[in-house]
């Protein structure tokens, strides 16, 4: 069960903005490894600036092939389509950057990904610090054989809109078939950053202090909540808490008109 807290401390100064990347694939996508790597050359260009899930959603590319092991396809996906993302998805490879609108764009979905780095440049430079500082902790509970996690939000600034805190399960390294066309296949391709399970509302994430018209600069916001990977369940059976990732994001709640992400944090599940 998840709980919060709240409470008034000293104000910090606002942390560099972290840009959060959605990209959308899928193991019949032939251009996806090619987004991927696109995706890792930004990540080792700014090591510290970006945080990077990878969605297998939506009807197209998706389904696992004969030689796949896992079928990557979460069991909150289908929601997170219709009420997140939509009908885009299905063009793949495809990514969002903080869900905001880049360079001109009237969707928050970037699907040529030879412009992605300039497109993260762009929301880098849109927003280079956060009214919300981050912070996030995940350690394993021997008793309750559970990782108990904890995210922080403290203010920077004031806040009268709407806005959520959304936590995310990933998995990095997971070995297995990658199409690449219909006669060629490759089995020992490596998935990074795979989305695996929301542990927030799938739908709107977890409203932050929904009856608090204002957060005022100097409000701490604790949110606690716990991951029990069960086994026996199918679509948990393989994952391996030694490459698993909980990221944390706090974003506006305005969906469709503005969603955008204000800051992301990640951390090792089983702790730093």
């Amino acid at each position: 069960m998840a709980t919060d807290s709240s409470y008034v401390d000293a104000v910090e100064k606002p942390q560099d903005k972290v840009v959060y990347i959605e990209e959308f694939t899928g193991v019949r996508c032939p251009n996806c490894p090619t987004g991927a790597s696109t995706i890792e050359t930004i990540i080792e260009a700014h090591p510290k600036q970006v945080v990077s899930l990878s969605f297998h959603v939506g009807q197209k590319m998706t389904a696992p092939i004969e030689q796949n092991k896992q079928d990557f396809r979460p069991d909150q996906g289908d929601i997170m389509v219709q009420s997140i993302w939509g009908a885009e998805v299905e063009v793949k490879p495809n990514a969002t950057f903080d869900r905001d609108f880049l360079n001109g764009s009237t969707s928050i979905m970037q699907n040529t990904y030879t412009s992605w780095p300039g497109v993260f440049a762009a929301d880098l430079a849109k927003n280079p610090t956060t009214p919300v500082n981050l912070y996030l902790t995940s350690s394993y509970n021997k008793t309750t054989g559970r990782y108990d996690i904890v995210a922080t939000v403290k203010y920077t600034q004031d806040i009268s809109y709407s806005h959520a805190l959304n936590i995310y399960i990933s998995e990095d390294g997971i070995v297995d078939a990658q199409e690449l066309s219909p006669v060629e296949i490759i089995d020992d391709y490596v998935f990074n950053h795979v989305f695996r399970k929301t542990l927030t509302d799938p739908t709107s994430g977890e409203i932050i202090l929904p009856d608090m018209a204002t957060k005022q600069k100097g409000l701490v916001y604790i949110y606690r909540t716990s991951l029990k990977i069960d086994p026996t369940v199918k679509s948990q059976s393989l994952w391996n808490p030694d490459n698993m990732k909980v990221t944390a994001f706090v974003n506006v709640n305005n969906k469709p008109a503005d969603g955008h992400v204000l800051q992301v944090v990640q951390t090792n599940l089983k702790g730093e």
